[in-house]
């Protein structure tokens, strides 16, 4: 199955109520002396502190910004050196420091301000556009009232020790950040590798040359996800589909336990969306490799519902299977044939049951169970057939994983994983 990931693009999982940028305004209110390190200061972020960081200044005058980046190519810009020196000469000499660190690779993101009014702010996020308003990956926002706090004292001796391992930022220096180290010349491709923070020269050894751009970007979220850590998740999300925080929390988790753990049961609650839930899953894996072919069970009302849903916002090749074998006549199938012919099919409980063995002569590699209460009952057939159902993986969807002993739960974890919560007699 073919692909077409052009209309596709990155949202992270990670939300809070404040952003860095909100964070950062509330630090350039105080006065004091302010420390920067970011992994990555982009033009398009400092554009966003510009009028904070100046007025910060003006306010007083022993207000100074300390600012120390990295020398790797894509972790300052230029444009930020020549406009912060500009400020400097307006508002005053002495009032902004530029340093470079050319030890190891410098990829924190940490802001101290020493004063009357303390403050740090840890975070992962980048001083980019979408790292202070988007990504929403604040840690810690820590302020005092004493400007002799040990634990200011402690980042400040850190950031002491940072400022005298660094020299200071020239004008020579700064060639460094105007050259454009990228083989393909695509500025789509390279707005992507930014995008997702990975190195031009890291990441080309993976692509197969010549390909065309949108194999470019399959190839390199392909990468992206498979050499990502266990604690974060990168996903791909369409983009028609309106990005609802509970929705990506939800995706990106069971992406992650699908990919480590091969199985992954999701049971929020009524009406949170968990049919878009399913497909960027079900997308994700696709992309990245994991699954070529899943088979997806729903109630048989459901059906048509799923087909919009992953056909619509999804663009899914998919084939539904009726629930009714005299349909896939009509349609020029049979009860054999129609498991073979599409990578992605959906069929309802019953259709399941009644055609099991057709299905095990073909191979997949993902099933997804909506209303997954219905194996709730250890003794049913549904449940002893989804049990014994040999695939890579199982994506399990219900809202009410109880709905009268506890023992319906147990049943369908079981079944979800056999064995994975030991026998019922030690469980209860």
């Amino acid at each position: 199955m073919v692909l077409e990931a052009v209309n596709y693009r990155l949202a992270d999982n990670a939300f809070t109520e404040r952003t860095v940028e909100d964070a950062l305004s509330d630090f350039f209110s105080s006065d004091g002396k302010a420390y920067m390190v970011s992994g990555y200061f982009h033009i398009s972020g400092y554009r966003k502190l510009k009028e904070d960081i100046e007025n910060f200044l003006k306010r007083k005058p022993e207000n100074q910004l300390i600012v120390i980046v990295g020398t790797e190519h894509d972790q300052f810009s230029a444009t930020i050196a020549y406009d912060l020196w500009q400020m400097e000469k307006e508002i005053g000499k002495g009032k902004i420091l530029l340093k470079k660190y050319e030890g190891s690779f410098l990829h924190t993101k940490h802001y101290l301000l020493v004063g009357p009014k303390p403050q740090i702010i840890l975070g992962s996020a980048n001083i980019s556009e979408d790292g202070l308003t988007r990504n929403l990956e604040l840690v810690m926002h820590y302020i005092s009232e004493d400007e002799n706090d040990p634990i200011v004292a402690l980042h400040k001796s850190w950031f002491e020790m940072l400022v005298e391992a660094s020299e200071e930022l020239t004008e020579e220096d700064l060639e460094v950040y105007r050259r454009l180290r990228l083989p393909v010349v695509n500025v789509e491709l390279f707005e992507l590798l930014r995008e997702l923070k990975v190195k031009p020269n890291v990441f080309m050894s993976k692509l197969q040359s010549p390909d065309p751009y949108p194999i470019y970007r399959l190839n390199l979220l392909s990468w992206v996800l498979d050499s990502e850590d266990t604690t974060r998740t990168t996903i791909v999300v369409k983009s028609r589909i309106k990005e609802m925080p509970h929705q990506i929390i939800a995706a990106s988790k069971a992406y992650k336990n699908l990919s480590y753990n091969r199985f992954y049961f999701l049971a929020d609650e009524v009406g949170l969306g968990k049919t878009f839930e399913a497909g960027i899953v079900l997308k994700q894996l696709l992309i990245s490799g994991k699954v070529k072919r899943a088979l997806i069970i729903v109630k048989a009302s459901s059906m048509s519902d799923w087909k919009e849903v992953l056909q619509l916002f999804f663009e899914f090749p998919l084939v539904m299977s009726s629930s009714k074998k005299y349909d896939l006549k009509r349609n020029g199938f049979d009860d054999d044939s129609v498991w073979g012919y599409s990578n992605i099919i959906i069929c309802s409980h019953h259709m399941f049951r009644n055609s099991i063995e057709n299905i095990k002569k073909h191979k997949w590699d993902l099933l997804i169970l909506d209303e997954a209460h219905v194996v709730k009952n250890h003794q049913s057939q549904i449940h002893q057939l989804v049990k014994s159902f040999k695939v890579p993986y199982k994506l399990f969807l219900t809202a009410t994983p109880v709905q009268n002993k506890e023992r319906e739960f147990f049943n369908i974890i079981d079944c979800l994983q056999p064995g994975f919560l030991g026998s019922w007699e030690i469980y209860r």
